[in-house]
């Protein structure tokens, strides 16, 4: 700020004499008395002096308002204000509505992340309380050691799985995440999970699989078993009647391989649905289910779009939701 008052202290200045050189200049021209030319010395002066001013002010207030504001924004305040009111849409008017907009982006973020170590510590917290009161129990003697220690392996998995899965989120939105490419059977990783997947399927609900004819793509192995898994999973999870339908084909002229998976489940609530593949969306509707750690869809996200494909979840009309995962194709029939 201090550059930039000196800088037109140096142009109102050049101003002034310019000015002063072209009014003596014509009052000599124009043979006008001594006296009628200096009144309009000064007139002139004073009307560059007001003008520079005015141009000052325009300039210097606007500046002053962005600059406190980010002396705000920059202590963490993000709820300080920009007053627009005033600013017209030049360089210095565009300036403050992007300044705005940062510190609303800022704000946004900076909830997200508390709103993560929020539910994330209180999901840390919940398995290593079990672990913590079956080990005491075991000690004292007061439950069978068998029981214990199959509680605390539970508790202990789900506490490597929820590590893991912000290990990924971390990963993913740090653009950091790798993939692993080889070559495997498609087919062969869906009956696999759907195998596994079966244990806790609802006596009331049938599963099919419809394969394609030609399985071997070329992708992370371990995290597409790790998408499916998810997937399915919650397929399985939300559908207590009815079918589960996964199906593999080619589409957009064998471009791109598409995996649906299709269920007569509750389908996908509306308070979530816009915000489905963010972290921890799903948390608020896993009540009375097995719990999860609502980074699932979110990480499932970030390992297809790694791949350079996409997944979608929409509600079926008859009921029940479909994700649908492409994952783009090359010419010899492999993932790219």
């Amino acid at each position: 700020m201090v550059k930039l008052t000196i800088h037109l202290n140096l142009i109102l200045g050049f101003s002034i004499s310019a000015i002063l050189l072209t009014v003596v200049g014509v009052t000599q021209f124009l043979g006008l008395p001594t006296q009628l030319t200096l009144i309009l010395i000064v007139l002139s002066i004073a009307i560059v002096m007001a003008t520079g001013f005015a141009i000052y002010r325009s300039i210097t207030r606007p500046i002053n308002r962005i600059m406190q504001a980010v002396k705000e924004i920059s202590k963490g305040n993000f709820d300080a204000e920009i007053n627009l009111k005033g600013l017209n849409r030049d360089e210095l008017g565009e300036l403050a509505f992007h300044i705005d907009q940062m510190k609303r982006d800022l704000k946004e973020k900076e909830n997200m992340k508390d709103e993560f170590i929020s539910i994330a510590s209180h999901e840390l917290r919940t398995p290593i309380q079990p672990i913590l009161n079956y080990v005491e129990l075991a000690k004292r003697r007061l439950i069978e050691p068998d029981i214990a220690f199959d509680t605390i392996v539970t508790q202990a998995r789900r506490l490597k799985a929820l590590a893991d899965d912000i290990l990924d989120a971390s990963r993913i939105e740090g653009k950091r995440l790798s993939l692993n490419i080889q070559f495997f059977d498609i087919n062969e990783v869906i009956e696999r999970v759907l195998e596994e997947k079966k244990l806790a399927l609802s006596p009331e609900v049938t599963i099919s699989f419809t394969p394609i004819q030609d399985p071997t793509v070329s992708a992370d192995k371990l995290r597409i078993i790790q998408v499916l898994s998810n997937v399915i999973g919650n397929a399985v999870k939300f559908t207590k009647k009815g079918s589960i339908e996964v199906r593999c084909s080619i589409i957009d002229q064998y471009t791109y391989l598409q995996i649906s998976v299709a269920d007569t489940g509750g389908g996908i609530p509306e308070e979530i649905f816009t915000r489905l593949f963010t972290k921890f969306a799903s948390k608020s509707v896993e009540q009375g289910t097995e719990h999860g750690t609502g980074l699932g869809l979110f990480i499932c996200k970030g390992i297809i779009e790694a791949h350079g494909g996409t997944i979608s979840g929409t509600n079926n009309e008859q009921g029940g939701a479909t994700f649908r995962m492409t994952l783009p194709l090359n010419k010899r029939t492999g993932m790219m």
